[in-house]
């Protein structure tokens, strides 16, 4: 009898044990935020003087709210006529990162940036380091800029 018990019991506890236990881990809602900022940055400070209106168009799917609005402005008015008047090519590479604060629909991150331009009137690349405050907003899902500060 005991026998019997102890076999309906092995059978009936990894049955109860798979449909109680998750089939998906959880996912986590701030994952993916470090590739978004650095993504944006390099984006928003990249461009070549060949491609810019097409850079500057790829560069806003990165970012949302009042810095889109903006940096829209910023490139109309400044990055565009630059770049194609001077021959302008900007890149940029995030050197370091750092996760500061996060919530399932904010973040803030430390990225520090290498930019280099180039252009017809430069005698020589130029050259810099910076390092940025950038947030990010989580709109439908995906992890967007939304303020790019220096620090």
């Amino acid at each position: 009898m005991l026998s019997g018990v102890l076999g309906a019991a092995a059978v009936a506890v990894p049955i109860a044990a798979s449909t109680l236990a998750p089939t998906d881990p959880p996912v986590d809602p701030t994952s993916g935020i470090l590739e978004a900022a650095s993504n944006g940055v390099t984006a928003v400070l990249g461009y070549r003087s060949e491609s810019v209106d097409a850079d500057v168009a790829r560069a806003q799917t990165y970012l949302t709210g009042d810095f889109l609005t903006y940096f829209r402005a910023v490139a109309a008015t400044t990055v565009v006529p630059g770049a194609r008047a001077r021959g302008l090519t900007s890149t940029a590479t995030v050197s370091a990162r750092s996760l500061v604060s996060a919530t399932e629909f904010e973040a803030v991150t430390l990225l520090f940036v290498d930019q280099t331009v180039t252009g017809l009137d430069l005698t020589e690349p130029q050259v810099s380091s910076t390092s940025l405050r950038v947030r990010l907003g989580r709109v439908d899902g995906q992890w967007l800029v939304s303020a790019l500060d220096p620090i």
